[in-house]
């Protein structure tokens, strides 16, 4: 008699199933990498947006306003500074912090005069700056929040006039 050599049937599901049990292990633990993007993103910019709102109020010299920026890359940072504004070679970098990289996207809504709300998209060689009012931390300008997108979406909260933010969940 002649020895037939090869798989079974039952076997051949059984590598398959193996396959398929890792293969779905892999892409849930790459869309977790990908989530905690996000979620490391917006606790930085949480923090250093309030790290800037302290400076601003605790400073007893100079004014002190935060700059978020997209390098060439796509790479955002943030960047707190104190001086004279009109003069910004003299000014001081306080604090700086890279806040994620080009899987990314920041986009920030500013409220119109008229009520209605605009959505900025902070790309490559931009940057967008908040003001905060010395006596009580208020921001100047009209943010209303930041979305933070990549994996999944985080918001941002900007409560203007106490110039605090929390983050949305």
């Amino acid at each position: 008699m002649k020895k037939n050599s090869g798989f079974s049937l039952i076997e051949l599901i059984v590598v398959i199933l193996i396959m398929g049990i890792l293969v779905a292990g892999g892409t849930v633990s790459v869309a977790r990498m990908h989530d905690s993007d996000v979620d490391g993103a917006a606790n930085k910019l949480l923090s250093i947006l309030t790290h800037a709102r302290n400076q601003s109020v605790t400073k007893a010299q100079g004014s002190v306003w935060f700059e978020l920026k997209c390098d060439s890359s796509g790479n955002y940072s943030a960047y707190i500074y104190q001086g004279d504004e009109s003069n910004p070679g003299d000014a001081q970098v306080v604090d700086s912090e890279k806040i994620g990289g080009s899987s990314l996207k920041l986009k920030i809504k500013q409220k119109e005069d008229d009520g209605s709300t605009v959505e900025n998209e902070l790309t490559a060689g931009n940057s967008i700056k908040f003001h905060f009012d010395k006596s009580c931390g208020e921001i100047q300008e009209k943010y209303s929040d930041i979305k933070i997108s990549g994996a999944k979406d985080i918001n941002l909260i900007i409560i203007r006039e106490t110039g605090r933010c929390l983050i949305e969940e």
